[in-house]
């Protein structure tokens, strides 16, 4: 089996790597998710790459960002060069494009802002003062140089926004979503797990994934509901920077990570992990330093954004974070923090004896074979040594199952019988004919061992993968 990193690596597929060419070579670099941002280009282009992905790596999840509740401004024919003390101007109206007034797309920001509060915009890089709001428009100071370019958030921080939580446009997006079988879409600013909620009856569909980005104050509130009921966090660092204070920003990462982990869901860590590569082909110390600490501090996956949607270097990024994340791994300072177990918790009970078992007996790999992939994320929430080889019969799982930190699955090429549990001693023999794990290996297998009583792993054994023979 090659040997990729226990930590998952997500790219963006842009204008840059949206071909056939590049996205087998992401694809051979070791990522274990493509992204895609509904906030740039057509519907139109985002059906063509996921026609794309699906032909030439269909094991390989997709992702599609949706924006939700962030804001942007509208398309720009000339980007804007902004200069301290002059005057700017944001309006509801639409189609607005001129020298320093912009249209945004949420018709009521004038409503919801007031004068005196921070408006920022492109994660925070660019600040403007309110001094009125007249009519729909606000106007404000520029605070911060730089340049306006379309489709750049904004954010006003601390500020709760009342747009819709399902907007006309989040619709398109979901209907999109559901008709092109994503397996997982990123859903912008989710402030409660009320929302969430919305989400998934809207969605109609238990195959595709949420993932709630925090970006927010009001996430940060409702963290723990938000995690209960999606199926990943992501952390929106360039919004949730812009949306806090920046110093925080560090603190609230090991928050959000320790939390979700203790959930046992995936969590990301995104924006300018390595930014620097999106022109220059090495990256700088303090964004390999920044890698680094996310993996120390048990994440469950590190996402590329514009590094592989335009930078001129996108297998090579892939590349050097997969060697940051494997010498990581196998660091002496690698210390995972302990998850507790309450006594009724039967399916924490088997996790942390798992990882127990294998810290203590010389096994090689955990097999852990399931349909629904329930077992999966108990067993990698205690942060076992060895890598944990989930096979399952379900290719909706199996996609799904590529983002579980130290996960590497196997697609079973027929559907598990649930009369006996003849159908383990299959896998294990599909595995070494298919060089997944040698006969002399010693593997730990959780498993169902009466499928007919139990849905869920039931069973602990460990053999000598050569008795399956």
């Amino acid at each position: 089996m090659k040997k990729f990193s226990k930590t998952k690596i997500i790219t963006t597929i842009g204008p840059r790597t949206a071909n056939e060419k590049d996205i087998k070579r992401l694809v051979d670099s070791g990522i274990s998710m493509f992204r895609l941002n509904a906030s740039h280009n057509t519907l139109k282009w985002h059906q063509k790459v996921i026609e794309l992905i699906r032909k030439n790596a269909f094991n390989i999840p997709i992702l599609l960002d949706i924006p939700g509740k962030k804001v942007r401004v509208s398309q720009i024919k000339v980007p804007k060069k902004l200069k301290i003390g002059e005057p700017f101007i944001f309006t509801a109206s639409p189609n607005i494009d001129e020298e320093n007034r912009i249209s945004v797309d949420y018709d009521f920001l004038h409503k919801d802002v007031k004068p005196n509060d921070i408006i920022l915009a492109d994660d925070g890089t660019l600040k403007f003062y309110v001094l009125k709001i007249v009519d729909n428009n606000i106007h404000t100071r520029i605070e911060a140089e730089g340049i306006l370019c379309s489709r750049k958030g904004i954010n006003v921080p601390y500020r709760k926004l009342n747009n819709s939580l399902i907007n006309y446009n989040d619709k398109v997006l979901l209907n999109f979503s559901r008709e092109n079988k994503v397996d997982y879409i990123g859903v912008s600013f989710a402030e409660s797990g009320e929302y969430i909620q919305k989400i998934r009856k809207y969605l109609k569909s238990l195959d595709i994934g949420i993932i709630a980005k925090i970006e927010n104050i009001f996430g940060l509130n409702n963290l723990e509901n938000i995690i209960r009921e999606s199926d990943g966090i992501m952390i929106d660092r360039g919004d949730l920077g812009a949306e806090t204070k920046i110093e925080h920003l560090s603190i609230l990462q090991k928050r959000i990570i320790k939390k979700t982990n203790q959930f046992g869901k995936p969590v990301i860590v995104a924006t300018e992990m390595m930014d620097s590569m999106i022109e220059k082909s090495t990256p700088t110390k303090a964004e390999v330093s920044d890698i680094s600490n996310a993996i120390l501090d048990g994440t469950s996956c590190i996402m590329l954004s514009g590094e592989t949607a335009i930078g001129r270097f996108p297998e090579k990024c892939v590349e050097i974070m997969q060697n940051i994340a494997k010498e990581v791994e196998g660091s002496v300072y690698l210390d995972y923090p302990r998850i507790k177990v309450k006594k009724n918790e039967l399916h924490n009970i088997f996790g942390k004896a798992i990882s127990d078992i294998t810290n203590i007996y010389p096994v090689d790999y955990i097999i852990c074979i399931t349909k629904t992939g329930f077992a999966v994320s108990v067993v990698s929430k205690f942060k076992p040594r060895i890598p944990i080889i989930v096979v399952t019969d379900n290719i909706t799982t199996y996609r799904k199952l590529n983002i579980i930190w130290g996960v590497f699955p196997f697609l079973y090429p027929k559907e598990f019988s649930l009369k006996s549990d003849e159908y383990m001693y299959h896998v294990i023999r599909l595995l070494i004919k298919n060089r997944i794990i040698d006969r002399k290996d010693k593997i730990l297998i959780t498993y169902v061992k009466n499928p007919v009583f139990s849905e869920k792993m039931n069973t602990i054994e460990v053999h000598t993968a050569n008795k399956f023979l």
